[in-house]
């Protein structure tokens, strides 16, 4: 798991005099995954956007991407830290850019929630605990014979339900969860000479 965020720094530039670059309605970042997409919007007015481009480089673009309309949405895909630039040009050549600082956190502490049985089978499956964020329990249980499955508890003596099946779970770090059960109650009836025992 990964965590990304961006902050935006407006930035623009005209090199062309006398003309009104497009304007750049919108610049954001979408997180997916291990990528960041980065949307750019424009509009202009008075004239069509003909060409735009994603940089990482306050350099004007020498590669453009060719388009022909008054308003625009393009998207660009990153998977690294960084500042990019989002460039617009009108048919007069008027250009704009603004920029996007993407910042991309690779290595989060992740860890393991272990479910134990505890004399019990079925055991659910083990979940991944990301630090900081809550994790819900999942609502899986085990089973055991002549057993009523009570909750999950944190060390394997004990008797009080800490957690439910689907409870939320805040704690960082690798732990084990153990089944607690209660022994089920049967009624024996005993008919011996036609008095009737129950014990």
């Amino acid at each position: 798991m990964i965590i990304m965020s961006a902050t935006i720094v407006f930035a623009s530039s005209q090199t062309t005099l006398d003309t009104t670059p497009p304007e750049i309605d919108s610049l954001y970042d979408e997180i997916k995954n291990t990528e960041v997409i980065i949307h750019g919007s424009a509009t202009d007015s008075e004239s069509n956007i003909i060409a735009y481009a994603f940089t990482n480089s306050t350099d004007e673009p020498t590669a453009w991407n060719t388009v022909n309309s008054n308003s625009i949405h393009e998207t660009y895909t990153v998977t690294t830290s960084g500042t990019y630039y989002f460039w617009v040009k009108n048919e007069s050549g008027a250009i704009r850019n603004k920029t996007i600082i993407i910042t991309v956190q690779n290595e989060i502490p992740k860890y393991t929630v272990t479910y134990n049985a505890n004399g019990g089978s079925n055991a659910p499956a083990n979940q991944i605990k990301i630090e900081g964020k809550t994790l819900t329990l999942t609502i899986a249980i085990p089973t055991r014979d002549g057993h009523t499955f009570l909750g999950w508890t944190e060390t394997s003596g004990a008797s009080t339900v800490v957690y439910q099946p689907g409870s939320t779970y805040e704690v960082d770090g690798n732990a084990t969860l153990y089944a607690i059960w209660l022994a089920d109650e049967f009624t024996i009836t005993y008919n011996i000479d036609c008095a009737v025992i129950e014990i």
